[in-house]
């Protein structure tokens, strides 16, 4: 499955680590935001968006392959939502359990179905996740204070 280039920190986790001092910054399109420890107007319901759109990509990666190699690559993908997406592990077990449920009660029929659309199902993904990634830059844009970037403290790509 493809990357996902996209990392958010949840305003709890934001809030947390400002109360150390760290704060967390974003970088969008070559600006640099530092954003706030509360939660963002629309951010809330943007990650719920979000997180139903990596549960729909990892389903339709699962029709891609054999059922024998689901669950092994479920265990990576849950693995990769929680290191490099920065998900919380329950949203990551509800993105990897939600697509095998869902899944597991299609037909061979039904999955094979799912596989000739892929071409279309995939540009269809694509084009969800480019607005879901240019709604987060507009929340961030909005709420976010444009700062310069330090080099004691990383950026996140957007």
């Amino acid at each position: 499955m493809d990357t996902v280039s996209l990392v958010h920190a949840p305003a709890s986790a934001r809030r947390s680590l400002a109360q150390i001092g760290i704060p967390q910054i974003a970088e969008i399109d070559g600006t640099t935001f530092e954003l706030p420890p509360t939660e963002m107007s629309g951010e809330a319901k943007w990650r719920g968006d979000f997180i139903q759109w990596l549960l729909r990509r990892t389903f339709h990666y699962l029709a891609s392959l054999p059922r024998k190699d689901w669950v092994e690559q479920l265990l990576l993908i849950e693995a990769d939502l929680v290191k490099r997406i920065w998900l919380h592990v329950t949203e990551a077990q509800i993105v990897i359990e939600g697509a095998l449920a869902t899944i597991q009660d299609l037909s061979d029929e039904d999955i094979e179905s799912l596989v000739r659309g892929a071409v279309l199902f995939e540009a269809h993904l694509a084009h969800e996740g480019d607005k879901l990634r240019e709604r987060y830059a507009s929340i961030v844009r909005k709420h976010a204070k444009r700062r310069e970037l330090s080099h004691s403290t990383g950026a996140h790509q957007e």
